[in-house]
């Protein structure tokens, strides 16, 4: 990865660019391969926001019936669970006693075949989680209590991160800890590995069902897509991009403002507002999205590094994922960098809450943004030592999920 990256910058010092220009609106013209997954370093680094449209297409493709990938003889757009959605959801890889996840093989054996009969994503309601005799619950499991309108997120991995969480062991919470203790500061996912957050909001009004992707409840109650996150390990500190569907600018926000911050930080889509203001919120013209349901859908952001050229801090925020956050004060990358874990085992020791700036008028509180240097690591307990060993967890939140072993 380092390698490739420094070949990169030297081509640029050389004057022989290594990436062509437009490459990734080459890709969409040329009309082929749209529903594979992608990996592609060099598009996430020079083309980020035309990258993030690539995945969004590619990973919002129909899936097969009772089958992980796409189905090609489906167009973008049809009804039915997407590629994603057969990933394997988090809790069914962090299970109880630390036990070992199942191979994608047999996640997408077994099932993708039983969740055909409920078809749609599944919800973990404020990470609770639905296990019984014959393990986690695949059903679309609608939000409970004081979410049931602003539903709670579900987490979904491919197999790239499945098999490597596998092969390391990263499932136990004894092994993370075993890490931090030894000394080793970081874990490195392989590059194609991709990781999906996703909001949902129950649809009341069944004119809006054709305007979002939806999931059905097993008692009929319909739940629209309403924010969607996917990092990719394109990059050292990952590539991020986030959508919104447009009703989180001001429909949304109005009902539930507590679950919903608005639009005060505008899209910022450079491929979608190709030779207009960047934040033109416009949907990219000619990749499919026109007359289905993903015209509905926006780039809010993607995030490549901390900094700008400038050395600004980045910003990169969905309203409805970090609704509780002021919105100019968060950065997926500066808060990702926070997922570690220390030689005790406490899963979240260092807080994602900026104590240095007080929560606005709304009472958001400010995330991290930039880089997040050593004296911004503040211990979220009382019983975390700051002189601890610390495994950083490589921006994966989801592994503070991992269990004690038995």
């Amino acid at each position: 990865m380092k390698k490739l990256l420094t070949t990169l910058l030297l081509s640029i010092l050389a004057g022989a660019p290594a990436w062509a220009q437009n490459e990734c609106r080459s890709f969409f013209q040329n009309g082929s391969g749209l529903m594979v997954e992608p990996q592609d370093t060099g598009m996430a680094l020079f083309e980020p926001d035309c990258y993030a449209w690539r995945l969004f297409v590619s990973l919002n493709w129909p899936s097969r019936q009772g089958q992980c990938g796409p189905d090609p003889a489906k167009a973008l757009g049809a009804d039915g669970e997407t590629v994603w959605e057969k990933w394997i959801p988090k809790q069914d890889v962090f299970l109880p006693g630390a036990q070992k996840p199942p191979s994608w093989e047999s996640h997408c054996r077994t099932i993708v075949a039983v969740k055909a009969l409920a078809p749609s994503a599944q919800l973990a309601a404020a990470r609770a989680e639905i296990v019984d005799s014959a393990g986690p619950k695949i059903a679309f499991v609608p939000p409970r209590g004081d979410m049931s309108d602003t539903a709670d997120e579900e987490v979904r991995m491919n197999r790239h991160a499945l098999e490597f969480i596998t092969s390391q062991r990263l499932y136990s919470l004894d092994e993370q800890v075993r890490l931090a203790a030894a000394g080793v500061k970081t874990i490195e996912f392989p590059l194609p590995a991709k990781e999906i957050k996703a909001h949902w909001i129950k649809l009341e009004d069944p004119a809006d069902h054709a305007r979002y992707h939806t999931g059905v409840d097993s008692d009929g109650t319909v739940f629209g897509l309403v924010a969607w996150h996917v990092t990719t390990k394109d990059l050292p500190r990952w590539f991020w991009a986030t959508f919104e569907h447009i009703d989180n600018e001001s429909r949304w926000p109005e009902q539930f403002p507590r679950g919903f911050a608005g639009w005060s930080e505008r899209p910022i889509d450079r491929f979608a507002c190709e030779g207009k203001a960047p934040n033109c919120a416009a949907i990219p013209a000619g990749i499919g999205l026109e007359g289905t349901k993903w015209e509905n859908y926006r780039l809010k952001a993607t995030q490549i590094d901390w900094v700008d050229s400038f050395g600004e801090p980045t910003i990169a925020v969905n309203s409805k994922i970090e609704g509780g956050f002021i919105q100019s004060q968060s950065s997926c990358i500066s808060c990702h960098a926070l997922a570690m874990i220390g030689e005790k085992p406490i899963t979240v020791p260092f807080r994602i809450i900026n104590p240095d700036i007080p929560p606005d008028s709304q009472g958001r509180s400010a995330n991290f943004i930039g880089v997040v240097g050593a004296g911004e690591r503040r211990p979220r307990r009382n019983d975390v030592d700051s002189n601890w060993n610390f495994l950083q967890l490589d921006f994966v939140w989801s592994l503070r999920e991992a269990r004690r072993e038995n």
